[in-house]
């Protein structure tokens, strides 16, 4: 990913929190929307990119689907929506 130390230090920090059973999925994608803002390429690019995540293993587990669908609500994208990706 071309990450200097420090960067990949602050990603593997980040992966970690994000790993923990205890995340909260809500606040990350509400900041990732305000940081991104108005623009659904990128909301749609991350829905991609998390859904190619959770095929690594050439399935969707049922605990990956339904973190996928609560983070595409969040986002304002429909499950159908979600499903077409």
């Amino acid at each position: 990913m071309g990450l200097d130390a420090n960067q990949r230090k602050q990603a593997i920090d980040l992966f970690r929190r994000g790993a923990a059973a205890d995340f909260e999925v809500a606040p990350a994608v509400s900041a990732f929307l305000q940081t991104c803002g108005p623009r659904r390429q990128l909301q749609q690019t991350l829905l991609l990119f998390l859904v190619s995540l959770a095929l690594a293993d050439h399935k969707i587990e049922q605990a990956e689907h339904a973190a996928l669908q609560r983070i595409a609500t969040l986002m304002g994208y429909g499950v159908e929506r979600l499903e077409q990706l």
